[in-house]
């Protein structure tokens, strides 16, 4: 028995009477599958369009363009970085 297998089996037992063996109702598991079909009915690319990425300041909030502005420039640094680093590693001096 694992370290954690009491413990586990005291927190999770109450889950398991309630929901049976496959741990989830049925009507959660049936509501997930119409959620699916159709989120996957909707669109075939996952990317969104450069109208959608335009609109995009007008639905963040502004602790997450902060959040975004700063991933951007650290995702840019380290692109420089990991660049000059494969440039002077393959850069033979000649004379």
């Amino acid at each position: 028995m694992s370290l954690f297998g009491k413990r586990s089996g005291r927190l999770l037992g109450g889950l398991k009477r309630r929901w049976g063996r496959r741990g989830v109702p049925g009507s959660l598991r049936d509501q997930a599958g119409w959620d699916k079909r159709l989120i996957l009915s909707l669109s075939r690319t996952r990317l969104p369009t450069w109208r959608q990425i335009r609109h995009l300041p007008e639905v963040l909030s502004s602790n997450d363009s902060l959040r975004l502005k700063i991933g951007a420039v650290l995702l840019v640094a380290g692109a420089a970085v990991l660049g000059t680093r494969f440039y002077f590693s393959r850069t033979v001096l000649a004379p």
